[in-house]
C-alpha cells in the first residue's frame, strides 16, 4: 500500500527528487504516514473513518496538533494526502 501511495503522490505532481537529486516530498510524506501509523498502532489499510480521525487528531485543534506541525507541517500534509488517497480508492 505504501508504494501505491507513493505512485498516487507522483501522479498528482508531487516531487520525487529535489533539484540536487535528494529524495523529496513523496518520500517525506510516505515516511511521515508510516511513523504516524506505527505510533498509533495502525497498518496502511485504514478505513476512511480511521484516517479521518488521524487527520483530526494531528490537525489544527487536535490533541496531537504539535506533532502534525513538525517538519514544516509535513506530518499533517502527508495525512491529508493519505486521506485523499484512501477516499480515491473507495470510489473505484
Amino acid at each position: 500500500m505504501e508504494n501505491t501511495y507513493i505512485e498516487f503522490l507522483l501522479c498528482h505532481g508531487l516531487k520525487e527528487y529535489s533539484s540536487t537529486g535528494n529524495r523529496s516530498t513523496v518520500y517525506s510524506y510516505a515516511s511521515a504516514v508510516k511513523r504516524v501509523l506505527r505510533s498509533e498502532g495502525f497498518t496502511w489499510d485504514l478505513s476512511p473513518e480511521e484516517i479521518g480521525a488521524l487527520v483530526q487528531m494531528y490537525g489544527t485543534g487536535g490533541e496531537k496538533e504539535a506533532a502534525g506541525r513538525k517538519s514544516n507541517c509535513t506530518v499533517i500534509r502527508a495525512l491529508i494526502w493519505y486521506q485523499t488517497f484512501i477516499r480515491s480508492r473507495q470510489v473505484k
